[in-house]
């Protein structure tokens, strides 16, 4: 019934965050894979929960429970032939493609594919959302299976049930913006060709790093692998789209330390390599040398840095699953002492979320004057959405006043604006431990904060002490990065 191996709707997913994973699923050796981590265990968790609670009350054929695919793409197949109004986990095949579509729903003789994702169905601003490619490549794959069945209704469209128990139509024909006539089956079109380029075993990307990485089951092989290459993504800000211009003159980190930047800008001052700016093949080459060196950091350009008999080292924990902040935590410097303090979400409640939020508040107003620093703009973005929850903690312009540039510092933006450092990337992690800093749990992170605020949910009290201990260590992280940036030199750039 189905070719082997297929390109699957999963794969088009993982396709889209990372070309090398699907590669890594399919030829790697699996002794080598990590461990889930408990953050992602607790994700596939919520997922099904949300999907269950979907289909609660639903006149729905449930096909979910057939563990073998042969049989349950049969059971699928021989459902939409009798004409099921409603099919829950189905399996449907054609050709060299296969997919797992939540829901098959009928509609005027033909089916309709449609998935539940325990998130929100669109991305961006309230004002341009838009769909997920994440989202659409797998859908736009059901159609397709459908449109080769015969059993769809050549509109090529699908649905989302979301988080917010909202129905989100993708048309995966329109335009995806008034300036770009391409679409999401375009989309699909390209990702797909890939894949089965990887399937066939013609193509391997080759690993790159990023953000998602860590959360990756071949994230210690892709590691080893980057650092035996040298690869280029291990420089702060290179990433996979600026690497591919890069690789036509150089193909790895020391590599690229060894030229002279001036050979890729024209007379004119612009760059000869498309997508990176004059500015950046300099900062590039410079960040090359450091890394290949493991040289001293320092400053590109002098840093005023404020000042203050009283510090605030700001970090707060949140869940986005659950929508909710549960910890927002201070270490205060004065007068060479230093003192935490974490005001607790004690249960996972608009009242307990609103509790520490007034708590928290209240402290910073009882330290003023001082001066906060955060890393990042993440505190400040949900300050805002705090204030709108709840309005009689204090004011919009509480807020505004509060994260404004004479109160707070980013340090993230000093950081990637103002310095250079021999690292991998530029998070608090890499760059406190740089500096020597060591969290005291073993396995640091904000995604397993997230899994520990989950186990105190359910009931774990001791969980609670190991979220704070973490968030204290974060915000000492901060201070530590601060008196590091304060110590670097100044050295000319190039």
């Amino acid at each position: 019934m189905t070719f082997s191996p297929a390109v699957t709707a999963a794969m088009l997913y993982d396709l889209d965050a990372c070309e090398h994973r699907p590669w890594m699923d399919l030829f790697a050796e699996p002794a080598t894979r990590d461990n889930v981590s408990p953050f992602v265990e607790l994700l596939w968790r919520r997922q099904r929960a949300h999907e269950e609670g979907a289909v609660a009350g639903l006149d729905v054929l449930r096909l979910d429970g057939i563990a073998d695919p042969a049989e349950r793409e049969s059971a699928t197949s021989e459902a939409m032939q009798r004409g099921a109004p409603l099919i829950y986990g189905g399996r449907i095949a054609a050709d060299d493609l296969v997919g797992d579509p939540d829901i098959l729903r009928l509609e005027n003789g033909k089916y309709v594919p449609g998935d539940i994702k325990a998130g929100a169905g669109e991305e961006g601003a309230d004002e341009d959302r838009k769909p997920k490619k994440r989202y659409a490549v797998q859908l736009a794959l059901y159609v397709d299976v459908l449109e080769r069945l015969g059993l769809s209704d050549g509109k090529r469209r699908a649905f989302v049930w979301d988080v917010n128990d909202e129905e989100v139509v993708y048309d995966l024909t329109a335009a995806k913006g008034t300036r770009s006539p391409e679409s999401l089956w375009d989309d699909y079109q390209k990702s797909l060709a890939i894949a089965r380029e990887i399937v066939a075993g013609v193509r391997n990307p080759g690993p790159a790093y990023h953000g998602e990485c860590k959360h990756c089951v071949w994230y210690g092989t892709c590691m080893r692998q980057m650092e035996e290459m040298d690869d280029l993504t291990l420089l702060p800000g290179l990433g996979k789209s600026r690497r591919g211009p890069l690789l036509v003159h150089v193909k790895t980190v020391s590599e690229l330390a060894a030229v002279d930047p001036t050979a890729f800008i024209d007379a004119k001052g612009k760059s000869t390599i498309p997508g990176i700016g004059p500015e950046w093949v300099v900062r590039f080459r410079d960040r090359a040398v450091l890394k290949s060196t493991n040289g001293t950091p320092y400053l590109r350009a002098a840093v005023a840095l404020p000042a203050a008999e009283t510090e605030l080292f700001f970090d707060i924990e949140t869940d986005p699953g659950r929508n909710l902040c549960y910890l927002h935590g201070f270490v205060e410097r004065r007068d060479g002492k230093e003192q935490y303090e974490g005001f607790f979400a004690v249960a996972p409640t608009a009242q307990a979320e609103r509790e520490a939020f007034a708590q928290a508040w209240a402290y910073v107003e009882a330290r003023r004057p001082c001066v906060i620093y955060i890393y990042s703009k993440y505190e400040r973005t949900w300050w805002r959405m705090l204030q709108e929850r709840y309005p009689d903690v204090c004011s919009r312009e509480d807020i505004e006043e509060m994260f404004g540039d004479a109160v707070t510092v980013d340090l993230l933006q000093v950081v990637q604006s103002q310095t250079e450092w021999p690292t991998k990337d530029h998070t608090i992690k890499t760059l406190a431990r740089y500096l020597g800093f060591g969290w005291r749990d073993t396995h640091p992170s904000g995604a397993a904060s997230i899994e520990w605020y989950d186990r105190y949910c359910r009931g774990d009290e001791a969980a609670k002490a190991r979220i704070l201990e973490y968030n204290e260590d974060d915000c000492i992280a901060t201070r530590v990065l601060l008196d590091g940036i304060r110590g670097l030199s100044v050295k000319a750039a190039g």
